[in-house]
């Protein structure tokens, strides 16, 4: 009798469906609940099949299909939506997205990287903080992003960081001090921070398949390989028809060992050929950036977004 009252703030689907399974005899409707929660509370589709594979009556095969579980209910994921913030200007250092993640050589050694991306321009710096991985105090990422960032391109407009410990404290008061406005990202909004978040990704990705691919290990070959990976993704990566490099600087990148640049040096292509030459090893690591930047951005890179 309980069963057949009216709810208020019910949806006419879900009404619909109520009165479809009142119209079950209560027998039925409890041994299907039953065998939904034997089997560790499998989908509807699951148990339909499952009924229809052992030969059950038609009327538990239309109950498996319009079984309600509260528990399933209650703990199912919020539905996907579409969500994305605000597009920004081509405008150089207006708005900055930072982030810090971890990377390892091959001998499983941890670093620290600081990754600044210009949301506007998509021009990528990054730095290593830290040679021992863990918890990076928010002074030194301060101190980095003014020898990295500030020294060269001047202090921008804002900042946008995610909660992280290293975001706080030294680094919130040294970027407000002189006016610069410091955004942290909602707690539940991610698309906040989509694009410096899914840059950071492609940037270590990059730089472990690199890793990877020479056996490289020791500070200064990942300091090498992090320098040659900046400079592929700034310089072959394209935003509305140009790379980062020349929204920033205004001239394409210069490349004396390409063989498509006017300006080819033959003593730097015959370097460039040569590993057991400093120049050599460096262009090794060149080469191999550009192969694997090419196979990131064709996994990650979406046909719609304005750069990778």
């Amino acid at each position: 009798m309980l069963e057949q009252l009216r709810l208020p703030d019910i949806t006419t689907e879900e009404t619909t469906g109520r009165q479809q399974r009142l119209k079950m005899s209560r027998q039925t409707r409890t041994a299907v609940k039953k065998l939904h929660r034997k089997f560790s509370h499998c989908p509807n589709r699951v148990l339909t099949e499952i009924f229809r594979a052992s030969g059950s009556p038609a009327q538990y095969i239309k109950a498996a299909k319009l079984i309600r579980c509260d528990g399933c209910e209650h703990e199912k994921p919020k539905p996907q939506t579409s969500k994305s913030t605000l597009l920004r200007t081509y405008k150089s250092n207006q708005s900055i997205g930072i982030d810090i993640f971890e990377i390892k050589d091959s001998n499983g050694k941890r670093y620290s990287v600081l990754s600044f991306l210009c949301l506007g321009t998509l021009y990528h710096h990054a730095a290593i903080v830290s040679t021992k991985g863990g918890q990076v105090s928010s002074k030194l990422c301060f101190q980095m992003f003014n020898d990295k960032w500030t020294q060269y391109m001047g202090l921008p407009e804002e900042v946008i960081t995610d909660r992280g410990l290293h975001n706080r404290g030294d680094f919130v008061r040294g970027l407000t001090a002189p006016g610069v406005q410091f955004r942290t990202i909602g707690v539940e909004s991610r698309e906040q921070w989509g694009r410096t978040g899914r840059h950071g990704a492609i940037l270590k990705g990059i730089i472990h398949r690199v890793i990877h691919e020479l056996k490289a290990s020791g500070d200064d070959m990942v300091k090498m390989i992090l320098a040659e990976v900046l400079y592929t993704k700034n310089s072959q990566s394209r935003v509305r028809g140009f790379t980062p490099m020349q929204w920033v600087f205004g001239n394409p990148p210069g490349d004396t060992t390409s063989m498509t640049n006017d300006g080819m040096d033959l003593g730097a292509l015959q370097n460039a050929q040569d590993e057991s030459h400093e120049f050599g090893k460096q262009m090794s690591i060149r080469e191999s950036a550009r192969r694997v930047f090419i196979k990131e951005k064709l996994e990650k890179s979406s046909p719609n977004s304005r750069g990778i």
